[in-house]
């Protein structure tokens, strides 16, 4: 497994910090890792952190294990995240903390979001191609 990092330390107002790690698991397969916060003053920052990745990759893991704050602006930007995975074609997967999983509860009660308790499921499911971004509304609709 090939691993190279990109972290990056952000400060924020009010002192709390978000970090955007990034392991590559496999050549066309990132891991996007955050630690801290996913809140207003973090996510446009996550957005473009990911986002830069998806020209690169067949694959997105986003690992919010570590995550201890995520608001509703979390549940956006991975909203945001996933849609520009699925208009690149770029199958992903999400790995959330018990903070994530809380809000996830409450903005995605009908689990559609492709969510995995750890990275090795979640690899499996993006390399099957399951993991696309849900459609709520068909163009018909």
């Amino acid at each position: 497994m090939r691993t190279a990092s990109t972290a990056r330390q952000l400060p924020v107002p009010g002192g709390s910090l978000a970090t955007f790690s990034t392991c590559w698991l496999q050549t066309s397969t990132p891991a996007v890792t955050v630690h801290g916060e996913l809140d207003a003053a973090t996510c446009p920052e996550f957005i473009r952190y990911a986002s830069a990745l998806l020209p690169r990759c067949a694959h997105l893991i986003l690992d919010l294990s570590a995550v201890q704050f995520f608001g509703t602006a979390g549940f956006s930007a991975v909203h945001t995240i996933g849609a520009r995975a699925d208009a690149q074609g770029v199958s992903w997967a999400l790995i959330p903390s018990r903070e994530v999983t809380r809000l996830l509860r409450i903005c995605d009660p009908d689990p559609v979001l492709p969510v995995h308790g750890n990275v090795a499921a979640a690899l499996d499911c993006v390399q099957r191609g399951a993991a696309r971004f849900p459609r709520l509304v068909s163009a018909g609709d």
